[in-house]
């Protein structure tokens, strides 16, 4: 799941990873602003606090787990967003 995450990202947008000391699998950059995106594709997943350099804010991508603080989204609720 999370090559087909970031292949449909880089799509759209710049990307990369992130890792020092901690990893994030996929960091978007758009406008100068960084957001990471975790990729849980499992039942019950933690979701990500992350906050490093630039990138304030990591987004966990699940298998079916919704939570609005810290953001956790369904990965294929989330892929049916983007304009790819």
């Amino acid at each position: 799941m999370e090559s087909v995450v970031a292949s449909h990202l880089a799509r759209q947008f710049e990307t990369g990873y992130w890792s020092n000391g901690r990893e994030v699998d996929i960091v978007v950059l758009n406008n100068k602003i960084m957001v990471g995106f975790e990729v849980k594709y499992q039942n019950n997943p933690l979701p990500v606090h992350i906050s490093a350099g630039k990138m304030r804010e990591v987004i966990t991508l699940s298998k079916s787990t919704f939570k609005e603080k810290p953001v956790m989204i369904p990965a294929s609720n989330f892929l049916q967003l983007l304009d790819v």
